[in-house]
């Protein structure tokens, strides 16, 4: 695994910023845990209401989605675009269609609970998503 420390990413005010936003907007009891650790992953519909209630949250996400950010990790990882597709079909921030709601509710469910014909269209819908982003070559 290849990976790059960015000094000062963030800056001390805006880390804080991010903090303060997260205890003000963000239930901590629907929160999934992950190895007894709270986990808000970017495909989580409070990351969506978060990043509509946070300037701070939105400015984040809209950085580390934009294309700058995703050449310049290729560039610092010494990787090859090629084999590397930018798709952004679960980090929409703005406004979100039905049939995304829909993708991002079922998403977030525990697999234990989701029936087969649910499973099928999720996954349907995640390679129509994939498809629907891909450039035309």
């Amino acid at each position: 695994m290849k990976y790059k420390v960015i000094d000062n990413f963030i800056s001390k005010t805006e880390c804080l910023n991010l903090i303060n936003d997260s205890k003000k907007f963000l239930n901590n009891e629907d929160l999934p845990n992950f190895n007894s650790r709270k986990s808000l992953r970017s495909s989580n519909l409070q990351m969506f209401d978060l990043a509509n209630k946070s300037k701070n949250w939105k400015n984040l996400l809209v950085k580390i989605n934009s294309d700058e950010f995703f050449q310049f990790c290729l560039k610092n990882l010494e990787l090859n675009n090629e084999p590397f597709l930018k798709v952004d079909y679960v980090n929409k921030i703005d406004k979100i269609s039905r049939s995304e709601l829909s993708f991002k509710i079922l998403g977030n469910q525990k697999l234990s609970v989701v029936n087969f014909i649910s499973l099928f269209k999720y996954l349907l819908f995640r390679q129509y998503m994939i498809i629907k982003k891909k450039p035309a070559c």
